[in-house]
């Protein structure tokens, strides 16, 4: 590894990754080249970056988020066809920040 190869003193990790196929092996190999590695030091921040991941490799489930809107009447146009929007400007742009963290 490029960290290995330019002899690094010291590596700071903010959490070990949680899948079992990787976790903790580049730990091993750093520890093996004589640099020093600290972990968990940011674990909430790290955790609150990464709830799809996480919640994929821990729970082996997708990570679901849901945008609901619903009219009175179940209807999303006027009786001509028009459509009409049933959601406030505020949701839809709360919806497009939630598309953006989700990478959708």
């Amino acid at each position: 590894s490029m960290l290995i190869e330019e002899q690094v003193a010291e590596v700071i990790i903010a959490m070990v990754d949680p899948n079992p196929q990787v976790a903790g092996r580049g730990i091993g190999m750093l520890e093996q080249a004589s640099i020093k590695v600290r972990s968990g030091l940011m674990e909430s921040a790290a955790r609150a970056l990464n709830p799809g991941f996480l919640c994929r490799v821990e729970r082996k489930r997708p990570f679901v988020r849901l945008k609901l809107a619903g009219s009175i009447d179940a209807k999303t146009a006027l009786s001509n066809g028009e459509s009409k929007w049933i959601t406030s400007s505020y949701s839809r742009s709360d919806v497009q920040r939630e598309r953006a963290r989700s990478h959708a």
